[in-house]
């Protein structure tokens, strides 16, 4: 599910066009703005799926990808734990439900997350568009 339980709050309800556009702009900005605060430090793993593929593909080592993922997996338990103690309380803020199936909603998450390791290989591995 991951951050669309945080990003769940919305202007709009229910969730239509301008409601859609609120939440996708936030998930942008978001990894955008991880992405750009952390890039130097862990070279923009904000995803076990992105960290899973730089360790295939050999941008990072199996020690150092194991890490991230640990940490990543750590923190969305840790940002699990707030938004169940400080979030759920407040109106009727909850989860997303999917008007797919669960085998559409796995292919559509496969793809997804392909388009955001494509775009992050693209712009913060690739060698040829780094002016460093």
């Amino acid at each position: 599910m991951g951050p669309a339980i945080g990003a769940g709050i919305t202007l709009v309800n229910p969730i239509d066009g301008a409601g859609l556009l609120i939440l996708s702009l936030g998930h942008g900005v978001g990894f955008f703005l991880g992405i750009v605060l952390v890039a130097r430090i862990t070279g923009a793993h904000l995803n076990p799926a992105i960290t899973i593929a730089a360790i295939v593909s050999g941008n990072t080592g199996l020690i150092r990808g194991l890490t991230f993922i640990v940490a990543q997996v750590a923190g969305a338990v840790v940002a699990s734990l707030l938004l169940d103690q400080f979030v759920w309380g407040i109106g009727e803020l909850g989860v997303l439900g999917l008007a797919v199936d669960t085998a559409d909603s796995l292919v559509i998450e496969v793809i997804l997350a392909f388009v955001l390791v494509f775009a992050v290989f693209a712009t913060a591995f690739d060698k040829r568009g780094n002016t460093n």
